[in-house]
């Protein structure tokens, strides 16, 4: 059990979301599990913010005690609001991402970079296809 922190901070973007996990491990190279995810976005320049949660399956892959591999399928339900002056403009959609990534382990702690395979630019959740992370599992 344990879980992610995905945070990303810019003049432009604030994002975090908190990803729960259980994980099984099979042996001590391949573990897989699922997450549940909770988060927030704010895209400053123009005035939208986002609430999200979803769900993924995870896959990870260590061929070395150093060095993890994961791949990850996501479903997350998007609420957005754009302000615009005395207008609010309110859109609900679903997003879907497959993140690759890789990440350096310290024991129970991973700190690494995910890739959005999936990602696109006009319907997106997150600033960029990369997402660093933290990771711990107990």
């Amino acid at each position: 059990y344990g879980g992610r922190i995905n945070l990303q901070l810019s003049s432009s973007v604030t994002s975090v979301i908190l990803s729960p996990a259980a994980v099984y491990q099979f042996n001590p190279q391949f573990a897989a599990g699922a997450t549940v995810s909770f988060g927030y976005t704010d895209f400053k320049h123009t005035n939208t913010y986002l609430y999200n949660y979803g769900a993924s399956i995870l896959g990870i892959y260590t061929p070395i005690q150093q060095l993890q591999l994961s791949a990850e399928l996501e479903q997350v339900f998007v609420d957005q609001t754009t302000n615009l002056g005395d207008l609010k403009i309110k859109d609900n959609y679903n997003y879907q991402a497959l993140f690759l990534g890789a990440g350096f382990r310290m024991k129970n702690v991973v700190v690494g970079m995910r890739y959005d395979v999936l990602y696109n630019e006009d319907n997106n959740l997150y600033s960029s296809p990369y997402s660093p992370f933290v990771q711990v599992f107990f």
